[in-house]
């Protein structure tokens, strides 16, 4: 059985922090003018970002996020290069059992899409979660988000497997997800 109770709030690595996103009226601005400037790339993927019209609905989320992490059911961190929010990876459908999982969900500022940060975040996260004795971790990655499943791939998930027409991508309607998986045994 997976304790969570001491999962740390702070994780660096050597370019970027990881950080809980506390609830409050500043988080909330900050999250929202970084979503508001990669709003058009981000709604392709984030189906979450279309209900997210202004920093009071960030703020609305961020309570769900902190009420997840006070109840231990699901973990958001903000990435943050040089003190500066770029984005947020969080963990989330956790079976804290004898054979322990989770599913992690991400996504970037444009800015900051393609020079590893999210590969850095990921590998972050991994360690502390593999570290604290989960089995498996595993992505859900709409068919034809090129970006997210190469991440997976660069990171040494396998792919499992294609539920048909089973989501919804405002870019390309309804689509296919892509299951990926990294266990622990495989974790280097």
């Amino acid at each position: 059985m997976i304790n969570l109770s001491d999962f740390p709030e702070y994780i660096k690595t050597d370019r970027i922090d990881l950080r809980r996103i506390k609830l409050s009226k500043e988080n909330a601005n900050m999250i929202f003018n970084i979503i508001d400037a990669s709003r058009e790339n981000l709604e392709k993927w984030q189906g979450f970002i279309e209900y997210i019209k202004t920093p009071d609905d960030m703020l609305k989320q961020l309570q769900k996020r902190d009420e997840q992490w006070n109840n231990k059911t699901g973990f958001c961190f903000g990435i943050f290069k040089n003190d500066k929010f770029i984005g947020r990876i969080r963990f989330f459908n956790i079976n804290p059992g004898e054979i322990a999982s989770c599913e992690i969900g991400y996504w970037l500022s444009d800015s900051d899409t393609g020079h590893g940060f999210m590969t850095e975040a990921l590998q972050a996260l991994e360690k502390q979660l593999f570290g604290i004795g989960f089995n498996r971790i595993q992505m859900e990655i709409d068919s034809g988000n090129i970006k997210s499943e190469n991440i997976a791939k660069k990171n040494n998930y396998v792919l499992e497997g294609r539920t048909r027409q089973s989501s919804w991508a405002k870019c390309c309607g309804v689509c296919d997800t892509l299951i990926y998986s990294k266990l622990k045994s495989e974790y280097k």
